[in-house]
């Protein structure tokens, strides 16, 4: 096996890992009866996603895999850039954070303040921002229809 599908099986495990326990995750607080069990639950992996994809993200040369998901993840990200574009940066990140989630925020974050020493602290705000306004939301519509 080359490197180079080396690289994306791992870009696509790293993916898959997160999109199918980040779901699993949160179906489960949705249907949680303990309103502090689930907002806890659901921001703390929140918080967790976002960071590791940062790290990850941030050590490209690290994770070689890191650039798979990046170039598979861009298209979309350009165009939420595009549409938050005439907001100051740290309003698209956390526009685009509180919308789309870990992986979002974690590129947009990187792409637009790469160098800043705040980076950390931001992804944590927005990815609880990001748990708390998405767990409401379902757990106030869907979570009643259940």
């Amino acid at each position: 096996m080359t490197r180079k599908k080396k690289l994306y099986i791992k870009a696509i495990a790293v993916w898959l890992f997160y999109a199918i326990a980040g779901k699993i995750i949160f179906v489960n607080a949705v249907l949680w009866s303990s309103t502090t069990i689930a907002y806890v639950t659901v921001i703390l992996f929140s918080i967790l996603f976002s960071v590791v994809f940062l790290y990850i993200f941030s050590h490209e040369d690290f994770f070689k895999f890191a650039k798979v998901i990046e170039r598979m993840e861009m298209e979309k990200e350009k165009k939420w850039l595009n549409r938050f574009s005439r907001f100051h940066r740290t309003t698209s990140i956390v526009l685009i954070g509180t919308l789309l989630g870990p992986l979002f925020l974690a590129l947009t974050v990187k792409l637009l303040i790469p160098e800043s020493k705040f980076i950390y602290w931001l992804t944590v705000f927005v990815s609880i921002v990001h748990g708390s306004l998405w767990l409401f939301g379902f757990r106030n519509s869907v979570g009643h229809v259940l």
